[in-house]
């Protein structure tokens, strides 16, 4: 008997699973551009065999995706599904998201389409208009992009025109340091290279040489970013009375900017101005200079 009660609830249930598989066994809602269908499971499924793309063929008519009613073009970006008859739309697309769920699974897999129209990004995607993409040579889009990324980590400046290849700043923003702020030249490659930021090239024996007593990090004189300031006595510990006077007696009083007369660490490497004469440039101090700097380096 107990037996009997079973099988006549299994046919039971399976009767309403039958009749009433949008109550029994549906996993969500369908879109609201599906409520003509709402209630008819068969018009996609096929029992025990899924979805087959024909069903959806049958309302979604490939060679009119895109197109409204009259065969007016509504959206190009969607015409690419001539080309993908053979595919399956339960790979891009899907349903039971609720009433405003997209029905469509993202990103794209770029690989189901056939390859007329995988190297032709333009057929779906309309060309960028910014100031960059006007100044690059090359139109083939894979040379920056991939089908699985548009950005990419690393830009190939070789595809820049020369013109736009000089002028950084009509894509880069001016940096905003104190430092670059005071410089005077607009060329970005007398530091730096299109294939890194960093390391640049920066001449700092222009303001301070180092030698074999000062190997230092930029933090070790330049506590902030401010580049404009430095400090000398992180390392170096003066008395400030003492260091004064030294200097006065020399007829130097503002000691503010050490490297403005101290340009490496070799303490005779002194560039000085005395009763109005400017002798930075002069040949006998360069000269001596530079003998003193390879005494220093010995």
């Amino acid at each position: 008997m107990k037996k009997i009660l079973i099988i006549i609830g299994l046919i039971f249930i399976l009767a309403v699973v039958f009749v009433y598989p949008h109550l029994m066994i549906s996993p969500g809602k369908l879109n609201t551009v599906h409520n003509e269908i709402n209630h008819n499971c068969t018009a996609c499924h096929q029992p025990f065999l899924g979805i087959p793309s024909k069903n959806c063929i049958s309302c979604h008519s490939i060679d009119r995706i895109g197109k409204d009613t009259s065969g007016k073009t509504i959206n190009e970006k969607v015409l690419f599904h001539k080309e993908l008859q053979t595919q399956n739309c339960l790979s891009c697309h899907t349903e039971h998201k609720g009433i405003n769920g997209d029905l469509t699974d993202k990103p794209f897999n770029h690989s189901l389409l056939l390859n007329n129209n995988s190297n032709n990004c333009v057929s779906c995607h309309p060309s960028p208009t910014d100031g960059l993409h006007q100044n690059v040579s090359n139109t083939s889009c894979s040379s920056c992009h991939s089908t699985q990324n548009w950005k990419t980590d690393q830009f190939n400046h070789n595809l820049l025109s020369d013109q736009t290849l000089n002028k950084c700043v009509s894509c880069h923003e001016s940096p905003k340091d104190s430092y670059h702020s005071n410089v005077n030249s607009q060329n970005c490659k007398e530091c730096h290279s299109t294939k890194a930021w960093k390391p640049s090239t920066f001449d700092h024996n222009k303001y301070f040489v180092f030698d074999k007593h000062h190997k230092n990090t930029c933090t070790d004189c330049h506590e902030t970013q401010d580049y404009k300031k430095y400090t000398c006595t992180s390392c170096h510990e003066h008395n400030s009375a003492e260091l004064k006077a030294e200097h006065n007696e020399e007829g130097i009083f503002n000691i503010s900017n050490c490297v403005e007369c101290h340009k490496s660490g070799n303490e005779h490497d002194i560039i000085y101005n005395r009763k109005g004469k400017n002798t930075e440039n002069s040949k006998e101090v360069i000269n001596y200079m530079k003998n003193k700097r390879i005494e220093n380096d010995d």
